[in-house]
């Protein structure tokens, strides 16, 4: 005996014959038929005798009626009971210091209201530590910046409404004074960049040479230590218009790149990943509450 012939044996007991409930069921006749008979051969019991258009339950029909409709009750509730409990768990996501983060901590922070049993473990890192992080399947998710027209790879991706631009962070009065600096001016400079930026194909692209031409007198993973050096003089700081803001550079200015060089922000994912239930429901969620803008879509922040 199973759930499964129990609801046949209900519905044939509810349409009062096989026929009709074989359409309710969406079964044919003779499967009906022959399922109801191997119950009858396993219980031992005759459960109903058939009429000409009607069939009429024994006694040992009318028990295990009562009986099938607690069983197919309780199996609802508990389906209804496992589906409704409280989803737990712990999602990582690895991302660099970005403002960029503030639209998905504000949604982070409405999914936790909504399941305060899920614990989140951010993980900082650059670039580089975002891809191996993820390949290694030691984070959920994580942060990406990227050009216009630059694929993900081995990627899944969900766009946030958040732009940035690359630039300078110089003392030089007179490129202060101009407002921005050339794929040449920048080559001649001494320079402190992200150690992944030897790997950033948009930014060869636009200086028209590989990266590994600049005058890089020194690297970083994240901008803060970065910032200190370049504000003791040592070099220019090549990075994000909206990152150095959010750390302060005084006495250092920022210089845009001509013609400018604009990045996105996505949230991404291996294409093969198989997510944990918890990390799925935040996926959804972001999806539904983020309202990403497509590829197409310039309303973004600025």
């Amino acid at each position: 005996m199973d759930v499964r012939t129990l609801r046949y044996y209900v519905g044939v007991v509810q349409n009062g014959s096989i026929s009709r409930a074989s359409e309710h069921l969406h079964i044919t006749q003779p499967a009906l038929s022959h399922a109801l008979k191997d119950l009858e051969q396993e219980l031992g019991q005759s459960l109903f005798t058939r009429g000409a258009r009607a069939i009429t339950l024994t006694q040992a029909g009318k028990f295990l009626y009562q009986r099938a409709m607690a069983i197919l009750s309780l199996v609802e509730q508990t389906k209804q009971e496992l589906s409704a409990r409280e989803l737990a768990g712990t999602v990582s996501i690895i991302s660099g210091e970005s403002p960029g983060n503030a639209c998905l901590a504000s949604v982070l922070t409405d999914f936790h209201r909504q399941f305060p049993q899920v614990r989140l473990n951010l993980i900082a890192g650059d670039e580089v530590d975002v891809r191996n992080c993820l390949q290694q399947g030691e984070a959920d998710f994580g942060i990406l910046f990227f050009s216009e027209g630059r694929g993900f790879d081995n990627f899944e991706h969900l766009l946030l409404p958040y732009a940035d631009s690359w630039g300078l962070l110089t003392s030089d009065p007179e490129l202060i004074a101009r407002g921005r600096i050339t794929a040449t001016e920048l080559r001649e400079r001494p320079l402190i960049c992200s150690r992944q930026i030897f790997s950033n194909e948009e930014l060869s692209g636009w200086l028209g040479c590989p990266v590994s031409a600049l005058n890089i007198q020194a690297t970083y993973v994240l901008i803060y230590n970065a910032l200190l050096l370049a504000q003791a003089g040592f070099a220019d700081l090549l990075c994000f218009r909206n990152l150095y803001q959010a750390k302060g550079a005084e006495p250092l200015s920022f210089v845009e790149m001509s013609p400018a060089l604009t990045v996105r922000c996505a949230l991404v994912w291996p294409k093969a990943a198989h997510h944990s239930e918890t990390a799925a429901c935040l996926l959804d969620f972001l999806r539904q509450h983020l309202r990403c803008c497509s590829t197409e879509n310039s309303a973004y922040k600025k």
